[in-house]
């Protein structure tokens, strides 16, 4: 069986996204690439290693067992580039960070803008994905930290904004389905068109109180025990962490208020 990297690393979305087309789209694969690399994989071992069905796929007995096995190789190989690149002539080091809304527009661009200019020989990716997906990037390796909420949205696997399918979340199983005049990208432009008298809208706290000097807004707190929501760091192993990842969440828990003593496989709080 001679599995690339790349096998592995569709494999992981394939079935973090419980479907082959979702799964090619998150690899940059067309969906006929992806199906030939599954099907090959599925040949060289001599067994399914998914089970299709109307919905999507579930791994077989034998799929899970690659799962375990490709999330340790993947994870590994991202953090030994992490470690060599600084040993590299003119190859920087990449840190890939994934976090929900709410942390992106409140506490880690502060962070990040700090932490890029104290380390000038660091490049960071910075995702912005729903606390679900967030979990499944940390486990398999595509990214070294993650900050997602202490609540998880009742939400599935479709593609959006994470406050957003968050606050859907909340409103399904009530039965209700607000009717939107606009999706806008950033809470900036949501408090603008709210301002002007477009709609209302549920944003961040912290998020509101930076654009209420510039917009004149009208806000109520939300007292409903969904809307307090504590953002978690979390890393597959903080032993492992490459030296780049173990600065970054440092300086993220200094920033933030830790819940516990991190360990191995855990989250605190930040």
């Amino acid at each position: 069986m001679a599995y690339d990297l790349t096998d592995l690393q569709l494999f992981l979305q394939v079935v973090d996204q419980g479907s082959i087309t979702r799964g090619a789209d998150r690899s940059h694969l067309s969906l006929a690439s992806a199906s030939a690399r599954i099907n090959a994989m599925e040949k060289a071992l001599g067994a399914p290693l998914l089970i299709r069905h109307r919905r999507g796929v579930v791994p077989s007995p034998a799929g899970w067992l690659l799962v375990a096995h490709a999330r340790e190789v993947v994870g590994q190989i991202a953090r030994m580039r992490s470690e060599l690149s600084r040993y590299s002539d003119g190859l920087r080091s990449t840190l890939v960070i994934s976090a929900n809304t709410s942390a992106t527009e409140t506490l880690v661009s502060s962070v990040i803008v700090d932490f890029l200019a104290d380390n000038p020989d660091i490049d960071l990716e910075l995702e912005e994905r729903p606390s679900h997906e967030i979990v499944a990037a940390v486990t398999d390796g595509r990214a070294e930290l993650g900050i997602i909420a202490d609540t998880h949205p009742f939400v599935g696997y479709t593609e959006g904004n994470p406050l957003q399918e968050h606050l859907s979340g909340q409103t399904q199983p009530l039965g209700l389905r607000p009717r939107y005049r606009a999706h806008l990208p950033t809470t900036e432009a949501i408090c603008g068109a709210v301002a002007v008298g477009v709609g209302i809208a549920v944003v961040p706290a912290r998020a509101v109180v930076r654009w209420r000097r510039t917009y004149d807004l009208r806000v109520v707190d939300l007292t409903n025990p969904w809307a307090k929501r504590n953002l978690l760091l979390c890393g597959r192993r903080w032993s492992g962490l490459s030296e780049a990842a173990a600065a970054l969440a440092a300086r993220l828990r200094a920033h933030g208020a830790p819940a516990a003593t991190p360990g191995d496989g855990g989250a605190e709080g930040a």
